[in-house]
């Protein structure tokens, strides 16, 4: 196996991390720790290597349409005198820079698929470790152990409105801000250890091990999301008729129906699927359907061009309804379009799924926007390229 140097690693770290170093501060006013590593490793990047056009992988000329639309959206907006929410020239630069980092990496092969996938699981059990850890403190001794630096984050007006106890429930965030971006990180080891790792029943049991861990994140779409794979997993798993994976799926099952059952039982378990139903404007559903509803006072040409992206109100939007606001029906199309062609080259099983996965966290949530954008994005493409390479070469590789 070649040996990986330097440079290749600190650039998977600087990309695996970056969703838990991203709600920090840097030394730079207005750019996050987590943007500011992966900023610096870019550099030592750029003097080291220059972007070869014969590495140019075709499935990316769809993030360059996407771009182009993205500053076309933005001029028509400005020539019309579109609606004005007020435009975010840093938000707007940020997703620009991050598409482009993302098209020159993977060009370039500069993410090692195989050494990020080792590193990224280790991150995400260590991750679902801690939630457990949050999860017997309270009960047992009522202790609230935050994982995050409250002084150090990036947006503090945000953070009072974060707290480890919401809506009269224990809402555990493991190392991250939140649950969502909890989810959003570690929903990828689910899939990895599931149908990517060689079968075992220890890698099964490290997948229960992180479901668990989502369930005690109280997010429901963690818990429908995590549901949803483990569906998957076990009608291709049934399929195959092997009896010593059927014991795996029934044991599975069995301990499946154990958790959901002490979960929904307790407080914090109603409490959890109330905020996924609950029309309340308080709750989950409510802070998604929002968006739809600025969406819906646009003029027809605004519906179809978008009003530039980046100028919308301060309040929360998914992925889906920021790109509808912003690009309009022709920008979304796009957005749909590029989720289609990397389904499309996707050749493995656990690849689509990610795409799959992407796709509904940004409908449900911000997954296709800035470092989770990046996050997603990079070990799909790379995963891409790396299994073009293989059968290219016509290589076999045991994992």
């Amino acid at each position: 196996m070649k040996k990986i140097s330097y440079l290749d690693k600190l650039t998977v770290f600087s990309i695996v991390l970056i969703p838990i170093f991203s709600s920090y501060k840097s030394i730079i006013p207005k750019i996050d720790l987590g943007m500011f590593i992966f900023l610096v490793v870019l550099f030592f990047n750029i003097l080291k290597l220059k972007s070869s056009k014969k590495n140019f992988f075709y499935g990316n000329i769809i993030w360059i349409i996407y771009i182009t639309y993205i500053i076309f959206s933005i001029v028509i907006s400005s020539i019309f005198n579109f609606s004005n929410f007020g435009f975010n020239f840093f938000r707007f630069f940020k997703h620009i820079l991050i598409i482009n980092v993302l098209i020159y990496y993977t060009n370039n092969k500069r993410f090692n698929f195989n050494y990020a996938i080792k590193i990224y699981c280790k991150v995400a059990v260590f991750a679902s470790l801690f939630i457990y850890l949050q999860t017997i403190l309270f009960y047992f001794f009522n202790i609230k152990l935050a994982g995050y630096f409250p002084n150090l984050i990036m947006y503090p007006s945000y953070a009072s409105r974060i707290s480890t106890i919401g809506n009269h429930m224990f809402r555990p965030t493991s190392i991250f801000f939140e649950p969502a971006h909890f989810i959003e990180f570690v929903i990828l080891s689910l899939i990895f250890y599931l149908f990517y790792f060689e079968k075992g029943i220890i890698k099964i049991f490290i997948a229960f091990f992180i479901t668990s861990g989502i369930f005690l994140s109280t997010s429901g779409q963690g818990m429908i999301i995590a549901t949803f794979i483990w569906m998957i997993w076990i009608c291709r798993t049934l399929k195959k008729k092997r009896k010593r994976e059927i014991l795996n799926v029934i044991l599975i099952s069995i301990l499946g129906i154990i958790l959901m059952y002490f979960l929904f039982k307790s407080e914090n378990g109603r409490l959890a699927l109330e905020r996924i139903f609950s029309s309340s404007g308080n709750h989950a559903a409510a802070g998604r359907i929002q968006g739809y509803i600025v969406f819906k006072n646009l003029s027809l040409p605004e519906k179809i061009f978008g009003i530039g992206y980046g100028n919308v109100p301060n309040m929360f939007f998914t992925s889906l309804i920021f790109n509808l606001i912003c690009i309009g029906y022709v920008g979304t199309f796009i957005y749909f379009l590029l989720y289609l062609i990397f389904f499309k080259y996707s050749k493995k099983f656990f690849l689509k799924l990610i795409v799959v996965i992407n796709f509904i966290l940004s409908v449900s949530s911000t997954a296709f926007m800035g470092v989770t954008l990046l996050f997603y994005f990079m070990f799909i493409v790379s995963g891409i390229i790396h299994y073009k390479d293989i059968n290219k070469n016509k290589l076999t590789i045991k994992y």
